[in-house]
């Protein structure tokens, strides 16, 4: 059995869950941000949505790297159900899409 040694900067538990948030936090935030720019009253603001739509994609890729890890039980070893839930979140970034439409007048207010 091999044992890693012990982060200098916090325990494997507290490191995991650190990066759950921090993905979790920040992915809710650039959707609310793309939300927002894609709700304009005087229509989208594409400008500054397009920043953000890239922003999403790799993050995005960010979200599967996390849920990837729980698929293999690597983020919260001795918590196994928390493993599954979090891989979960694999699913949900395999199938996120964001449409944006061809025509900007078929976004409702």
């Amino acid at each position: 059995m091999i044992i890693a040694p012990k982060s200098p900067t916090g325990s494997h538990e507290a490191i995991s869950v650190k990066l759950v948030l921090e993905t979790v936090v920040i992915y809710a935030a650039l959707v609310g941000a793309a939300i927002a720019l894609g709700r304009g009253e005087a229509g989208p603001h594409w400008l500054p949505l397009i920043p953000v739509l890239v922003a999403l994609g790799f993050w995005l890729d960010r979200l599967y790297t996390v849920a990837h890890e729980g698929v293999h039980r690597k983020l919260f070893p001795a918590h196994p159900i928390v493993n599954d839930v979090l891989a979960m979140l694999r699913e949900s970034a395999e199938r996120a899409k964001i449409k944006v439409p061809a025509d900007p007048a078929m976004i409702s207010p």
